[in-house]
């Protein structure tokens, strides 16, 4: 059996491994694999990649690969006292898993002119990495969808032409904190793209992330936008399992670390690390992060314009 360390754990997975419990693997990737268990999934993590609420990471390292492991769908995982087992191929001492707590809000943001600029750079460095699926493809369209128009798209794909009204709609009913009109909006994106985060649900990440994290950090917070978010993520049982436990961690502001680190520059008016930080979140999956990115920059932009109209 592989005898591994916990090194660090997110908030949500530390709260799910502080008790014993039974669960099951849900899924499992190169660098991580996800348990299922009782009160949601748990990712269990090789040392290098980014920490997320809802992750424990552990000192298995490149080029060690987690399903050279011998982890399967299907295997009997369970968590007892300070260690988590994985059917008879992995044992993980939690003994000195610290506990991450990042912040949700930046305690003293840029001006709004200075966001703006941290967001024209965003979009010149995205854009000078096209991407041909997923959402990506909207990210010159933006402009338009905040003013409410549905340009005429050229040359996009089929996930892309399916999801513009969409967020017109979106976008027109968080202007007008028309619950009805969000929820509607919500459930014809929900879901929509292939993979265990569909590209629109990584969208609704960003876009919920985004108000969360704007609206705190100007100390706006409040039930016009608690609404907003809480009638984003009601239609959130209609998709993946990990969509939906990730959406629910959004609305509240809580991200990965990379997401992290981006809103943190972003809100500061920091450009300095704007590229690494794009670069970093854009190598999440195929267009998970591009689809993030789409989300985020809709999300910051229309919040400043709520706050600052």
């Amino acid at each position: 059996m592989r005898q591994a360390k916990g090194l660090m754990a997110g908030k949500f997975a530390s709260d799910l491994l502080g008790a014993q419990r039974d669960g099951k693997v849900y899924s499992v990737f190169e660098r991580t694999f996800n348990v299922l268990f009782d009160n949601g999934l748990v990712g269990i993590t090789r040392s290098e990649v980014p920490l997320s609420p809802m992750d424990l990471r552990t000192d298995i390292s490149p080029p060690e690969k987690i399903p050279e492991l011998g982890i399967k769908k299907g295997l009997q995982a369970k968590v007892s006292g300070d260690f988590v087992s994985v059917g008879d191929v992995l044992h993980i001492d939690l003994t000195e898993a610290g506990v991450w707590r990042p912040p949700n809000r930046v305690k003293d943001p840029a001006d709004p002119t200075q966001i703006k600029k941290a967001l024209s750079k965003v979009e010149e460095v995205a854009l000078a990495r096209p991407r041909s699926e997923g959402l990506g493809q909207l990210l010159p369209y933006l402009d338009s969808i905040l003013n409410l128009e549905a340009p005429h798209l050229v040359a996009v794909n089929d996930v892309s032409q399916a999801a513009l009204p969409q967020l017109v709609d979106l976008v027109r009913a968080t202007t007008e904190g028309d619950i009805h009109g969000i929820k509607t909006a919500v459930n014809k994106l929900i879901g929509l793209g292939p993979g265990l985060t569909p590209s629109a649900d990584d969208l609704l990440i960003g876009y919920i992330s985004a108000i969360h994290w704007v609206s705190q950090s100007f100390d706006k917070w409040d039930d016009f936008f608690r609404k907003i978010n809480e009638a984003i993520i009601s239609p959130a049982e209609a998709t993946t399992l990990l969509g939906s436990q990730l959406l629910r961690l959004a609305a509240h502001g809580e991200v990965n670390e990379v997401l992290v680190n981006l809103y943190q520059a972003i809100l500061s008016g920091e450009l300095s690390t704007l590229n690494v930080l794009i670069s970093n979140l854009m190598n999440f999956g195929s267009t998970s992060g591009m689809d993030t990115l789409v989300g985020l920059l809709l999300g910051i932009k229309i919040t400043l314009k709520m706050m600052f109209r």
